[in-house]
């Protein structure tokens, strides 16, 4: 299973057997936030300037996508077996078991 909220649903979570958590400090996880929305504006040919689209990928990671991290994903970090640590270009840092 995947999903943002299968490990806040005690329900769920206790017939889960193994779970893993992909963790990246914040500041990685808004960088490519905002890269991958750059790049879903150039190829969806949206005649729209660089200043524009950096001003909308801060906006929404603000009032929504931070929001989201910090009561929604974070919380469920605790309940995985395995936490993947990811830096820059998304390479693997450290793999905590418990």
């Amino acid at each position: 299973m995947e999903g943002l909220n299968i490990l806040q649903n005690n329900n769920i979570s206790n017939i889960i057997d193994f779970s893993i958590y992909l963790d990246a400090p914040e500041y990685l996880i808004k960088k490519w936030y905002h890269n991958r929305l750059t790049k879903l504006y150039k190829y969806s040919n949206v005649n729209t300037s660089h200043r524009k689209i950096y001003y909308i990928s801060n906006y929404k990671w603000h009032n929504i996508n931070k929001y989201n991290l910090i009561y929604n994903i974070l919380p469920s970090k605790n309940k995985a077996n395995i936490i993947i640590i990811k830096k820059e270009h998304h390479k693997i840092d450290k793999i905590i078991f418990k």
